[in-house]
């Protein structure tokens, strides 16, 4: 009997020195939640070292290794990614996180006789994260870019107040879209098609300045491009096409200009939008209901 438990033990042993020298740090991949520019972001990395994590002993410290950061964010020792972003993009980093074993182990049997088994070092593991740090709507009545609860496509125009607005005094309407962030990357939008209907007597559009550089963050991160109809009276058609990852977080696409062909009496204007087309790059996925928002401009007395 007693050879059969040397055995055994024997058995065990081996088994905990390969698992021991094959596995180590363990950092997992994630899909880091959206950041919104000027507001507190926080997201903390999990890791695990596999050689001890039966016996939790050892420490585990995060470290950025390369890439870039937007300013005012950092990676700290414990893996929370957290700060203030005050830039607007997309941001691709790597951190790295060491597993430092620490406590002495000895399995003893006879005085030891089968062998005592101390891990002797530290182990490391590295993965890539992207950060895509984005600005909210100023339409209240859209969904936020960061509220990972969002079930629905929307499309969003901003709302502008202003104290007053001259004849061809300029203003701009943001123009956001919001989807689905647990699902969004299955979702694979490649284009995306809407109207935004306006009173085309008191207000234009410079088809001069309607160009790809109006693109914002969310558009430009996928090299997009914008195409644009405003042969309709009262009418502005929009298109945007994905390139290289499409659409799968929520951001601005444009900041559109218009300015007042006359004086602007004090009141409000509504912006009208429909969603015309929303392509999948993935055909097996169905995209969730699509929603357009209004925006308005409120001129002030």
């Amino acid at each position: 009997m007693s050879g059969v438990k040397s055995g055994l033990l024997y058995l065990l042993l081996a088994a905990l020195v390969i698992l021991g020298t094959s596995c180590g740090a363990n950092l997992y991949e994630a899909t880091l939640s959206i950041a919104v520019v000027d507001e507190p972001y926080s997201y903390s990395l999990t890791a695990v070292d596999e050689d001890w994590e039966l016996f939790d002993s050892s420490d585990l410290v995060f470290s950025y290794s390369s890439g870039s950061l937007p300013s005012g964010v950092v990676v700290g020792s414990n893996g929370e990614i957290a700060g203030t972003p005050t830039e607007l993009g997309n941001f691709e980093f790597r951190v790295t996180v060491y597993a430092i074993d620490n406590d002495w182990y000895d399995w003893w049997y006879d005085d030891c006789w089968y062998g005592c088994w101390y891990d002797d070092g530290v182990t490391e593991d590295s993965e890539w994260y992207t950060l895509f740090v984005t600005e909210d709507s100023t339409n209240e009545d859209c969904p936020s870019s960061d509220n990972e609860t969002t079930t629905e496509l929307y499309v969003c125009l901003g709302n502008v107040e202003v104290e007053s607005l001259s004849e061809s005094e300029e203003f701009v309407l943001d123009i956001n879209y919001f989807i689905d962030f647990d699902n969004a990357e299955d979702y694979d939008i490649e284009y995306i098609e809407f109207t935004v209907y306006y009173d085309s007597d008191t207000l234009a559009i410079d088809s001069n300045d309607l160009t790809s550089q109006s693109l914002r963050e969310a558009a430009t991160r996928t090299n997009a491009t914008v195409t644009f109809d405003d042969l309709e009276a009262d009418t502005l058609t929009i298109g945007v096409t994905g390139v290289d990852k499409s659409f799968h977080k929520s951001g601005r696409f444009i900041d559109l200009p218009f300015y007042a062909l006359a004086d602007v009496d004090a009141g409000e204007l509504i912006f009208d939008i429909d969603i015309v087309s929303v392509i999948s790059g993935n055909e097996e996925t169905t995209l969730p209901t699509a929603y357009g928002i209004a925006g308005s401009l409120t001129v002030s007395e």
